[in-house]
């Protein structure tokens, strides 16, 4: 996907196992943080969830923030209880958004975040540190919130 296009139309299951339609979550949210991580309960992953985490009061009031990766739905909902995550979890093992968002490795997943807005793709970062990754998501967050009013 390329700056501009529209979140495609996928179906993935969040930590619940409850499928999540992609496009009826753009629909609902002005904009949109989709950030991804290689492996949940690792280290970096850890380190990266936890600051969107951290900083979620002031995210989830310009922003609905969505985590994604290859793990199980069952994996994704012990990663959000052990600690203790404010926002959903998408399992995507085949790699559907992931792969057309560009953070699809051999055997694994790219670090990366994406913001859409009204449901197009707005700004994309891969292979990004985590700590990076959210600093970098809630200044995007911000500038784009202060652009829309």
């Amino acid at each position: 996907l390329k700056v501009g296009d529209k979140i495609p139309d996928i179906k993935l299951k969040n930590e619940k196992g409850e499928e999540v339609s992609l496009p009826e979550i753009a629909s609902k949210n002005k904009i949109l943080c989709i950030f991804a991580y290689p492996k949940a309960l690792t280290s970096g992953c850890t380190k990266q969830a936890c600051g969107f985490r951290d900083n979620y009061d002031s995210l989830r009031e310009k922003a609905s923030i969505f985590g994604i990766s290859s793990d199980s739905p069952v994996t994704q909902q012990k990663f959000i209880t052990k600690h203790e995550l404010p926002f959903s979890l998408l399992s995507d093992p085949k790699k559907e958004l992931i792969a057309p968002l560009g953070a699809k490795k051999a055997l694994s997943i790219s670090r990366s975040h994406w913001i859409f807005v009204n449901g197009k793709l707005k700004s994309s970062h891969i292979r990004i540190a985590p700590d990076i990754s959210v600093s970098t998501a809630k200044a995007e967050i911000d500038k784009i919130f202060s652009e829309l009013k």
